[in-house]
């Protein structure tokens, strides 16, 4: 993929993924991923950009967003017993 989505280093464990805008209950974590308990888990994230990275845009500093107010959860795994593929 070769794109880093998450520029905050939020852990996902603890971010919210929904932004409710000023009128809201404020911002939740609404958003997951659930993946199978056999799978390793190498990373996760949360596409959030701050605002100085170039894909702010996408997110944008209003509401409502321009493309969501919910953010994009992401997980990396491995499964076990599988090759790596070359980078």
């Amino acid at each position: 993929m070769g794109t880093t989505f998450c520029t905050s280093r939020i852990p996902a464990s603890t971010a919210p993924t929904w932004d409710f805008g000023p009128f809201g209950p404020g911002n939740l974590r609404a958003d997951y991923v659930l993946p199978s308990a056999d799978l390793l888990i190498r990373s996760t994230g949360i596409f959030w950009p701050t605002s100085t990275d170039p894909l702010y845009r996408l997110t944008g500093p209003g509401f409502p967003a321009p493309s969501s107010d919910h953010r994009a959860v992401w997980v990396d795994v491995k499964v076990p017993g599988a090759s790596s593929p070359s980078r």
